[in-house]
């Protein structure tokens, strides 16, 4: 590899692309670069404080010892709505499921940060996103 591929996949990895999924008038899919990502209301440091209320550390996971990052990748609707929410990388069965459970009933839970869609050449966008859920033993 040269020195240049490498400095562009380092630039890449330290800021990543924040894309859509949108529709044009003819209805085809295509991607857009979104200029105001989404983003819980509160920020992120809302959300990961409900998801740090809400987690529940599997039992198989700590006893084994098990840390580390599952990636949740969902789509946020300009209504806010979370869809299509699946494990990118996980790190245990367990704890994989668990990430899931915290999004399985998100939309209906009255204390989980509402979501604020994306914004891309002034228009709502539905956004895909991942973010990490961490699990780690104190």
């Amino acid at each position: 590899m040269k020195v240049k591929n490498k400095i562009a996949l380092i630039l890449i990895s330290l800021f990543p692309l924040q894309y859509s999924f949108a529709q044009n008038e003819e209805e085809e899919n295509y991607l857009s670069i979104i200029e105001e990502p989404v983003q819980p209301e509160g920020g992120m440091k809302a959300f990961y404080k409900y998801v740090g209320a809400n987690l529940k550390y599997p039992k198989k996971a700590k006893k084994e010892g098990i840390e580390g990052k599952v990636f949740v990748q969902f789509i946020v609707h300009p209504d806010g709505f979370l869809t299509e929410v699946t494990v990118v990388k996980g790190i245990h069965k367990a704890c994989d499921k668990e990430a899931l459970r915290i999004f399985k009933n998100y939309n209906k839970d009255k204390n989980a940060p509402k979501w604020h869609y994306g914004l891309s050449r002034g228009k709502p966008k539905t956004q895909k996103i991942v973010v990490p859920i961490y699990f780690e033993i104190e």
